[in-house]
């Protein structure tokens, strides 16, 4: 694959030029081979949320679209690993290749089309760096932690009369459920970590787990590799609940109210808010907006969330995937 840049203009605003490296990066895609797992459109979001600048007024960097990795910032967090062989959040949807729209201040929108999947009905926070701590500060957060997770699960309502403590979308254990999702379903276990080294290790914790009736504090000094990898997964994160029945986690600037959308053509979820007030800049010609099958977002980072990660969404549709698909203009 060749890359080839040309006509670079260092008088433009430094916002036109990540814009532009941004989505020269994107188009490599079409370098790649059909087979290849690595995408870079959802790298290049991925990496827009985790670059956490100071946008104060008058920075540098000001008015840099939500889509767009601003390089003047520092990592957030960690980006989630978005190249599973066999694992696709957006297999089903139809590809849709990317558009770019200016908007009326010269910015321009990123267009595609997707699914609003679900709400975030609740955002609870750990306290990572208490995780680092002796372990009786870690088994003390991790209790606090689950703590309000039980509240939050109360206040939304979140399990059917029927079937409290399970996770309905696999049917296990919440505890278990919620393990594995602090931990991106070990997807993203560094190479070397413990659990990276043995694919029994991470069934083995799992079985640990369920033989100490789920009380997930008290073997945490069993279990530091896990530990770690939480601390690795969740800086930068929270644990979100949404209105569909789900868990999962993404970036801490998220708030009750925003949705989980499935994008075409990303490996991943991605947590969008709706940005109603900024319909007026958009060009009305190259983009209505008019109708509720379309919407324009703000990008907020990529998620995890569990029994959603492999084309799920598009499958619990079936044939009403047409009809529920939406061109979304992310600002």
């Amino acid at each position: 694959m060749q890359l080839l840049v040309e006509n670079i203009d260092y008088a433009l605003p430094l916002r036109d030029v990540f814009t532009d490296f941004a989505i020269l990066m994107m188009e490599i895609q079409d370098g790649f081979s059909h087979d290849a797992s690595y995408n870079s459109t959802t790298h290049v979001l991925q990496l827009a949320s985790a670059m956490r600048p100071a946008r104060h007024k008058g920075a540098v960097s000001e008015g840099i679209p939500s889509w767009v990795p601003d390089w003047t910032g520092t990592m957030h967090n960690k980006p989630l690993h978005h190249s599973p062989i066999n694992k696709d959040a957006s297999s089903g949807i139809p590809k849709h290749h990317f558009e770019i729209l200016t908007l009326e201040d010269n910015r321009r929108a990123l267009v595609t089309v997707g699914l609003i999947h679900d709400v975030i009905t609740a955002v609870i926070p750990l306290d990572v760096q208490a995780l680092l701590g002796a372990v009786y500060q870690a088994k003390y957060a991790l209790n606090n932690f689950l703590c309000s997770i039980a509240t939050s699960f109360d206040e939304t309502g979140f399990f059917p009369s029927n079937s409290a403590d399970i996770y309905t979308p696999t049917g296990q254990h919440i505890i278990s459920a919620i393990a594995v999702t602090l931990v991106a379903d070990w997807e993203h276990t560094p190479p070397d970590s413990y659990f990276a080294q043995d694919a029994r290790f991470p069934h083995q914790f799992l079985e640990q787990l369920r033989s100490s009736r789920h009380h997930l504090p008290e073997i945490l000094h069993k279990w530091p590799a896990y530990v770690k990898l939480i601390t690795i997964t969740m800086r930068g994160r929270s644990l979100v609940l949404t209105d569909s029945g789900y868990i999962g986690i993404c970036d801490d600037s998220v708030r009750t109210g925003d949705f989980v959308g499935i994008l075409s053509d990303t490996r991943i979820p991605f947590i969008l808010r709706r940005k109603g007030h900024a319909l007026s800049l958009v060009t009305k010609e190259a983009c209505p907006l008019s109708n509720e099958r379309e919407g324009v977002f703000e990008l907020l980072g990529d998620a995890y969330v569990h029994a959603l990660m492999n084309g799920e969404a598009a499958e619990l549709l079936g044939s009403q995937l047409e009809n529920s698909l939406r061109t979304l203009c992310i600002l």
